[in-house]
This record gives structure tokens, sequence and C-alpha cells, in this order.
């Protein structure tokens, strides 16, 4: 029984767009599968929630699965920070500025922790497509979070670049090409990461895994 909730860290349209198909795949440091981490339960409903970590989101009808977004201002940056980075950008400082803005906030955010449900989840979300390197706080709460023993007994990280997923059709046959985003290290896996089955015989839909670089690495069967 998986006794920890999945976070993933991702920009809003990578979370719509994940959502529409009811799965993510992942990679993890040192294991050479590739995980499905699903959406929706066992029973059809679903199993993630959307929140905001950023000030401003898009508008909410141009994202149909954000409409129930929640923000969560304790790992939002504050307006004064935004300002001074765009003025002199200076990554360094807004990271060491960042992270004592955390510091102060860490009664809230342990408390959010202790209320995440098992099994379930969270997707975190805010504006960059990280992939050309783009800087963006939420790599900073990924890397606080890797480095935090007490946050690691509770969730699985998983960061996503926010790349562009694409569905297309060839040859009378659906293909997905999804990233995996970066590999993470989970302590322990459970049934909430499904290994998938590398046979791709006799199935007309299929997923390709694309790497940082959106070259195809391998083709599994859909589900």
């Amino acid at each position: 029984m998986n006794k920890k909730a999945i976070l993933v860290l991702t920009n809003f349209w990578d979370a719509n767009t994940l959502i529409d198909y009811g799965f993510l795949l992942h990679t993890v440091k040192g294991d050479d599968k590739v995980y499905k981490v699903n959406l929706i339960n066992d029973n059809g409903n679903k199993n993630y929630t959307v929140n905001s970590i950023a000030l401003s989101h898009p508008p909410l009808n141009k994202v149909k699965h954000l409409q129930y977004l929640k923000r969560l201002d304790f790992f939002c940056p504050t307006y004064d920070l935004l300002c001074r980075y765009k003025k002199n950008r200076d990554w360094e400082s807004y990271t060491e500025d960042y992270y004592n803005i955390l510091k102060k906030r860490k009664r809230d955010i342990r408390e959010w922790l202790e209320d995440l449900k098992p099994n379930h989840v969270y997707f975190l979300c805010c504006w960059e497509n990280t992939i050309a390197g783009s800087n963006c706080h939420r790599s900073l709460i990924y890397k606080k979070i890797l480095s935090s023993k007490i946050a690691m007994e509770t969730v699985l990280p998983i960061y996503r670049h926010g790349e562009k997923i694409y569905k297309e059709e060839r040859e009378g046959k659906i293909e997905i090409s999804m990233p995996t985003g970066l590999p993470s290290y989970f302590s322990s896996l459970d049934e909430s990461l499904i290994g998938i089955d590398e046979s791709s015989d006799g199935d007309s839909s299929y997923i390709s895994i694309v790497n940082s670089n959106g070259e195809v690495v391998s083709r599994v069967r859909g589900h």
C-alpha cells in the first residue's frame, strides 16, 4: 500500500494535457524501466488535485481541467522578488531570497505536507517550460523537496519541464509522444507506479517515450 502522495511539478499546459490523457510517464534514476502514473483510479474517479504555485494563471477557459485550481501561496514568490529578478536577472540572488522566503513559511508548508493523501497526485503548476534551461522557482521547490528528509518521507516528487505532448495517427495507428521529464530518485516504488510492458504487438495505440531533446527513445503499447 502506497504511503506517499505524488507531487508533479510542471507548467499549467502540461498538467492540462496530462489530465486529458489520464496518466503520465516517468523514469527513475538508476532504473531502466518507464513507469506510468495513473490520474484516474480503479473506480473511474479522478485521483489528482491541481494547484498553482504562481501569482497568476492562464485564462481558465483556455485550460479546461484547471477550473478548480487552488493557489498555494506558501510556494509563490513575492511580487517584489519577481520584479527584482525581472530587472536584474540575477538568478543566484533570486534563489537565495526565495529559499529564505520558504524558510519563513516552513510551518505552512509542513502542515500542507501532513494533510496530503497517500497515492494521490498533486500538480504544482507555474508558467515556465524549462526544457531549454529557463529558470523557474518550481525547480527550486523540487530541489528543496529532494533534499528534505521530512518531505521525502511524505511525497514522491516528479519534475516535468513542460514540453508539448504530441498525438497523431500514423498508418492507422494512434501515437502519443510523451516526454518523461527529469529522472528522479524514489526511495521506494509501489503499485502507484506501474511498469509498462515493452511489447506492442496486436495493439493499435502506441506511446512514444521521448528524451529531453525530443528524440524518441522507446515505444510501448498504449492502454
